[in-house]
């Protein structure tokens, strides 16, 4: 038997052409085929969230987790180096002369506000110290001191220890320990070529003796002569000898400080030779001097300070 059938019959989009056909029309429809879902990787990934969440909360209030033995592979030196570093950079911010919570401390008697520079990078030479649960670091940083009218290059054995707080962590006491107790290692890589000290420090010279006034800025050797005069900016400055001709030069490992010395002769004339004669000039400001260097990110000699030796 034949029958015929008109028009179009649709399935998802396609065209059939349908003719002549006996009996019933079936047409069967594929549905795609459904994706698995991996239902034990999503419980592993909320089970390992929910551990992680677990264990922020159970170190809230505790050094480490209880029964630690073993130092957490999660606390890395970097992390906890960084820690260490943010809170001499909080403590570098204070204005008193002995912080609280903070390794600086001043030996001068000072009084007022000061201003407190941290110096390069105190992670390095930073060390870690896992003991009975407890993480302690270990480390040597260097700072400047402003204060009234002078600067100190101010060094400081440091220790702290790091109370995990989940991603609140901080380290928040940070304090000075005696000299040759920190196990702080040598420090390298920080030296300079002594060509490089000679001209830095000669260069600090130029820069000490360029302007008129007396007495020279806070980080020359100033106060060398006689007296403290009342400021005056009528004078110029002589050399009477090349102060880095028998320069000495030595490294301070621990802080990775370079340290110079040496001995100067200056002399503070007035500006105007062919003027009245003044009762305060010529005057001799010499003696011994120590400049203190560090390493520039560049490779460069920073000088942070000259001083003068009595």
């Amino acid at each position: 038997m034949r029958n015929d059938v008109t028009g179009d019959v649709r399935d998802n989009g396609v065209v059939l052409q349908v003719r002549d056909v006996g009996g019933d029309i079936f047409i069967g429809v594929r549905r795609p085929r459904r994706r698995r879902v991996a239902w034990a990787q999503v419980l592993l990934v909320i089970l390992l969230v929910a551990g992680e969440q677990y264990a922020w909360q159970a170190a809230a209030d505790t050094t480490f987790l209880a029964g630690e033995d073993i130092r957490p592979p999660w606390a890395a030196d970097d992390l906890v180096f960084s820690l260490v570093a943010d809170k001499l950079a909080t403590c570098a911010e204070e204005v008193v002369a002995r912080p609280a919570n903070c390794p600086q401390r001043s030996a001068a008697p000072i009084t007022g506000t000061v201003v407190w520079t941290l110096v390069g990078d105190p992670r390095d030479g930073m060390r870690t110290v896992w003991h009975d649960g407890v993480l302690k670091v270990f480390g040597a940083a260097v700072m400047t001191l402003w204060f009234h009218d002078d600067l100190d290059v101010v060094t400081v054995d440091f220790v702290t220890e790091v109370r995990w707080r989940g991603r609140e962590t901080t380290a928040e006491d940070v304090g000075p320990v005696e000299p040759g107790v920190s196990p702080v290692p040598p420090r390298h890589g920080f030296e300079l070529e002594r060509g490089q000290v000679v001209a830095a420090v000669g260069r600090k010279f130029d820069l000490c003796t360029a302007p008129r006034t007396l007495p020279m800025e806070v980080t020359c050797p100033r106060a060398a002569g006689p007296t403290r005069t009342p400021p005056r900016h009528d004078i110029r400055w002589v050399r009477n000898s090349d102060p880095v001709d028998n320069v000495d030069v030595r490294y301070d490992h621990r802080f990775g400080l370079v340290i110079a010395t040496g001995d100067y002769s200056l002399s503070a004339l007035p500006r105007d030779l062919a003027g009245q004669a003044d009762p305060q000039l010529p005057q001799l400001h010499s003696g011994n001097y120590v400049a203190y260097l560090m390493r520039g990110p560049d490779g460069t000699a920073v000088v942070l300070d000259l001083e003068h030796q009595p």
